[in-house]
């Protein structure tokens, strides 16, 4: 009997879109997360609507740059503001049930701070960005439009170098 190991997620491909906008290009590490609420007490309607004491954020790593085109320039300037999002660990532009989607809305909370130590080659930020609801698992749908990534394209493990976005060096 010979066994399958289940299809992985690989740090090669990504597509986040926050408020109409792909942030793959910036980010250094991007993870869809959750942990216990602090929110006292848990309701029988909580618990029954999937809303048992558990809160749901992006830990995100980025490249701090404040090129106006970049992920740290646009949390300055969305702070405050619910927006939509799509979430593809994979780098897929299309969810299928192997390689979903995730969807919800999210909520900038905070601006980012800059710098760092004497003699590092860049800079990076971490940022924490809750998402104001659960995320839904989509896995049928179109192609999300505007992806940066080769839109179509799926993600492949590293070396393959079919997927892996031109550096221009």
């Amino acid at each position: 009997m010979s066994y399958k190991s289940s299809d992985r997620i690989y740090g090669t491909g990504l597509l986040l879109k926050i408020g109409g906008k792909d942030h793959w290009a910036d980010c250094t590490k991007c993870e869809l997360k959750t942990r216990k609420a602090d929110k006292g007490t848990t309701t029988f309607a909580d618990a029954a609507n999937g809303d048992a004491g558990q809160e749901w954020y992006f830990a995100i790593s980025a490249v701090q740059s404040t090129d106006p085109t970049s992920f740290w320039s646009w949390i300055w300037e969305h702070v405050g503001e619910e927006l939509e999002y799509v979430y593809a660990p994979h780098g897929n532009a299309t969810p299928s049930p192997a390689k979903p989607h995730f969807t919800g809305k999210v909520k900038i909370e905070n601006r980012e701070g800059l710098g760092g130590g004497a003699g590092s080659s860049a800079y990076d930020f971490e940022t924490e960005i809750p998402c104001t609801e659960t995320p839904t698992k989509v896995t049928t749908g179109g192609a999300v439009e505007g992806a940066g990534m080769e839109a179509g394209k799926q993600s492949t493990p590293a070396g393959s170098g079919t997927n892996s976005p031109s550096t221009g060096k």
